[in-house]
């Protein structure tokens, strides 16, 4: 089912509930509900237990928090489709994902397999980091992860990574205390609008090693690579790097680069 409207109410989130045998949901929202239905629908949970897939577009992330998904497998979510991305709130959009997430009685985590994350994902402040982050966090048992980084359109130093971001959640660390991220991922794909610079290989090369190094299988396709370079490819993740990752079992699939557009 797609469902594409302006505005999201009570009566809608009805008739989704109905659907009781719904495989696959598509929530492209425009605009937010008005505050009284929004707290209609808070006061409303509906059961979808035969949900495989679910895509979330705009404000039909808001949804999620009146949703019990407990089989869910398939989960994407898209930013700024319809309204610029600095009018809306990834954040509380990830908490409504985590409240969905969370809806999975006797389980240690949902079993969700697959997540495809937009924009502003990556370079987030604090708090909005902190949201994304308990998000992965209810998905232990996530094998595929694609994130789609687009902040480099507006970053006037494509090298540059910040200490704190979801993609550095992702280097499993066997000194730490923490909960690891997505322990059992198998595949990531990153999406780059912009040329992998040196920081972003040396990160993407940590993170590979501290997974899936010398794992005992044969080798593997464990990363995907896609970027956007003005005319030929200037990135730092082909030649040594690739050959490194190769060297213990790590196979690199290294989409062709796209030309970046111009403003």
């Amino acid at each position: 089912m797609t469902l594409e409207i302006q505005e999201f109410d009570y009566a809608d989130l009805c008739a989704i509930g109905s659907c009781t045998s719904l495989r696959t949901l598509v929530m492209d929202i425009v605009d937010d509900a008005p505050y009284w239905e929004s707290d209609r629908m808070a006061a409303h949970l509906i059961s979808l237990d035969a949900l495989h897939e679910l895509m979330l577009i705009d404000h039909g992330h808001v949804v999620c928090k009146a949703i019990a998904a407990p089989n869910l497998a398939v989960l994407s979510m898209s930013y700024g489709m319809h309204t610029p991305e600095y009018e809306l709130s990834p954040a509380y959009f990830a908490q409504c994902i985590r409240l969905m997430l969370q809806r999975t009685p006797g389980r240690s985590g949902h079993p969700l397999q697959a997540m495809t994350m937009d924009a502003s994902t990556f370079f987030a402040n604090d708090d909005d980091y902190r949201d994304f982050l308990s998000v992965l966090l209810c998905a232990p048992s996530l094998k595929y992860l694609e994130l789609q980084y687009m902040d480099a359109y507006y970053s006037d130093d494509l090298d540059d990574e910040p200490s704190r971001s979801i993609i550095r959640s992702l280097i499993l660390r066997t000194d730490s205390s923490d909960l690891p991220v997505v322990p059992m991922l198998e595949h990531l794909k990153i999406d780059l609008c912009g040329a992998y610079g040196t920081k972003h290989a040396e990160l993407l090369r940590e993170i590979a090693l501290s997974r899936w190094a010398d794992d005992g299988g044969g080798p593997k396709i464990c990363l995907t690579l896609q970027a956007m370079c003005r005319d030929a490819c200037s990135c730092a993740t082909r030649g040594s790097w690739q050959s490194e990752l190769e060297a213990h079992g790590i196979l690199i699939c290294r989409m062709g680069c796209t030309d970046l557009p111009e403003f």
